[in-house]
């Protein structure tokens, strides 16, 4: 099993658990997200993960610079530990940005995470 695949796997289960609990946002994120990683299987491109493809896709890199109190954690979450990346987080970041975080997201969770590397220079 490839690694788009197990993400596939991974995302779907995800998504299984947001309908279960009633959990709007994430449902209607993650079925983005299982209908990307679909399209990217079926084009059989030269990407490893969705994280790739995505970072590649859709958004201008902006290399902005990331402040010192939170560059770790947004490495952390840009670079594969997407769980737990939300509203709250974002909002603590912002006392630290001379911008307005959640403006540049609009998702969370492994999309947001994702987009991280192409808003920070990091």
């Amino acid at each position: 099993m490839t690694d788009l695949e197990l993400e596939l796997q991974e995302a779907r289960k995800v998504y299984i658990d947001a309908i279960d609990s009633g959990d709007e946002q994430t449902e209607n994120e993650y079925a983005d997200i299982i209908d990307n990683i679909a399209k990217i299987l079926n084009e059989k491109g030269n990407f490893i993960n969705y994280r790739q493809w995505y970072s590649k896709n859709n958004h201008p890199r902006e290399n902005l610079e990331c402040p010192a109190e939170i560059i770790e954690e947004v490495r952390d979450f840009a670079d594969g530990a997407p769980r737990g990346f939300n509203k709250d987080v974002v909002e603590k970041w912002n006392q630290y940005l001379n911008f307005d975080l959640h403006s540049k997201l609009k998702t969370y969770g492994m999309v947001g995470a994702a987009r991280l590397n192409k808003i920070f220079k990091l």
